[in-house]
């Protein structure tokens, strides 16, 4: 039924229903790679915020051993503190 009223009216059901968005969340993930360092890390998750970016997305996953990938996760907190604590993050795990 909302469906035939919103066809009938030419609007999309979202807007029927009262959905409203203006801006779409994004994330900055180039220039994220595993193999920078920590300060490269923080340097380059600070430039995406810089740019607008709301979030910003750090690859982790490619680490050999369970004490590497801590090391790289511990990077990734610094990367995020040191771009912004507002913020988000997210991560894409890399299979093996």
């Amino acid at each position: 039924m909302w469906d035939a009223h919103g066809k009938t009216l030419g609007q999309p059901l979202h807007r029927l229903l009262g959905g409203y968005r203006d801006r779409v969340p994004t994330y900055g993930s180039d220039g994220l790679w595993v193999s920078l360092s920590p300060a490269e890390l923080a340097a380059s998750a600070q430039r995406h915020v810089a740019d607008g970016f709301d979030a910003v997305k750090l690859r982790i996953g490619k680490e050999p051993t369970a004490e590497a990938e801590a090391r790289r996760l511990k990077a990734e907190a610094r990367a995020r503190k040191a771009a912004a604590r507002k913020a988000a993050r997210t991560r894409k795990a890399h299979g093996r």
